[in-house]
């Protein structure tokens, strides 16, 4: 771990020049034979390994024990130790590669993948959702090629969208995408445009972003389009909520003229609107029973947050503990290991002080200075550890807020002969 944490505070994210580590040990040492079957067994330097801790730390123990044992034991023992770490290792690459399926760019995004892990059923078709993308992209400008029964279609990206978001574009304004997720999933020069590519989700976000005038509409509903719909107010809620498992979601509430919030009917009208089908609007409409019925809907999303909250606080108290115990183990394991270091470099020093051999006296510094590195490491070790503990304690601690989205005067009339057409 020490050569592991070495390495990070040097290669760190937005390094702009080659980094070359240098571990000098003795040959012949203990060292020298770990570092052998990090370097030379598992290839520890050449490709990362997620969580090594539980991997290595583990190993201490055995290692401390092989120390004790005579010459010819200790060695077997090593090498028994070397075999488990390099089992354990090629396990972990192994989950690590079925895994990369998972690992979403650009490029190589599929919501079916995710879709199949999740084992959940779209609540939004593929017409849709295609519609609800098209949409978008006409709202920054952005020219789609026609035909919905072609599969590839090709888009031309215009501004404002490529002034706002340069580092997506790459010098890219003109692309090749798809909006099915079972077509052209191998390919990479068609873009499967779904969510979790940057750009939709971009383009999500700059619509859902919060603007200081608002968006509010006059909606004329079809009186056969929704059960129970009546004339009244459609409130949409963006609700984020922390923690350990953060989540965002829009929660739509209706409040009839009445007075009365139903959330089962704001659920259809999102999902009526996911339809992007032509709508008419009205003028003059009184507002007069706004401001109830945006208290009525404020009430009931502060009441959903409300029962969140005490949903979250009761999981993060039963998972609080089981983080803090890793936490402390780990440290605990690191903090040994660093005490060891003091102690064989305290001895070695030691060691060299009492000599009078010229050759062995010129080593003392830098036995000194290995000496206040390690003594440096211990003292940091109690650093991360109390920032490890207080960001846990920071993640545990439930947090959720709520924000009007959206405000939509209902209307209930005749279907429109000419619904079907795009808006």
């Amino acid at each position: 771990m020490r050569v592991e944490q070495r390495i990070g505070r040097i290669d760190r994210i937005g390094q702009e020049h080659p980094v070359i580590i240098f571990n000098f040990h003795v040959q012949g040492t203990i060292e020298g034979r770990i570092l052998d079957v990090l370097e030379s067994r598992i290839g520890l330097f050449e490709e990362s390994i997620g969580g090594l801790d539980p991997i290595l730390g583990d190993a201490e123990a055995g290692i401390r024990e092989a120390l004790r044992a005579t010459a010819e034991e200790r060695d077997k023992q090593l090498e028994l130790i070397a075999a488990q770490i390099e089992e354990r290792v090629r396990q972990a690459r192994a989950a690590e590669i079925q895994l990369e399926d998972f690992i979403l760019d650009t490029k190589s995004y599929s919501a079916e993948i995710a879709q199949t892990a999740l084992q959940e059923k779209q609540s939004v078709t593929q017409v849709d959702f295609e519609r609800l993308v098209t949409a978008l992209l006409r709202s920054v400008n952005t020219w789609v090629e026609p035909g919905q029964d072609k599969i590839e279609r090709r888009i031309q990206f215009h501004p404002p969208f490529t002034e706002e978001q340069k580092e997506l574009m790459e010098g890219q304004e003109q692309r090749r995408v798809c909006f099915d997720p079972r077509s052209f999933a191998d390919s990479e020069l068609v873009e499967y445009f779904g969510f979790g590519h940057p750009i939709v989700d971009a383009l999500v976000k700059r619509v859902t972003e919060e603007r200081h005038g608002g968006a509010t509409t006059v909606r004329l509903i079809p009186e056969d389009a929704i059960e129970g719909l009546r004339p009244g107010w459609q409130f949409n809620w963006l609700i984020r909520v922390g923690g350990l498992k953060p989540r965002e979601f829009v929660h739509s509430i209706f409040v009839d003229d009445q007075g009365n919030a139903d959330t089962r009917i704001g659920a259809d009208l999102l999902d009526y609107s996911r339809g992007f089908l032509r709508e008419h609007t009205e003028q003059g409409v009184d507002t007069g029973t706004l401001d109830t019925a945006h208290g009525k809907a404020r009430h009931d999303a502060g009441s959903l947050v409300d029962s969140l909250m005490t949903n979250l606080t009761e999981e993060m108290r039963a998972r609080y503990d089981v983080e803090r115990d890793r936490i402390e183990r780990l440290f605990d394991n690191r903090e040994r290991a660093a005490r060891d270091r003091i102690d064989a470099c305290s001895r070695t020093l030691d060691r060299l002080q009492a000599s009078y051999e010229p050759l062995q006296r010129q080593a003392i510094p830098l036995w000194e200075a290995n000496l206040e590195r390690a003594r440096q490491e211990l003292a940091s070790l109690g650093e991360d550890r109390a920032r490890s503990l207080q960001e846990l304690t920071a993640a545990t601690m439930p947090e959720a807020d709520y924000r009007l989205l959206a405000a939509a005067r209902i209307e209930v009339g005749k279907r429109p002969a000419s619904e079907n057409g795009e808006s």
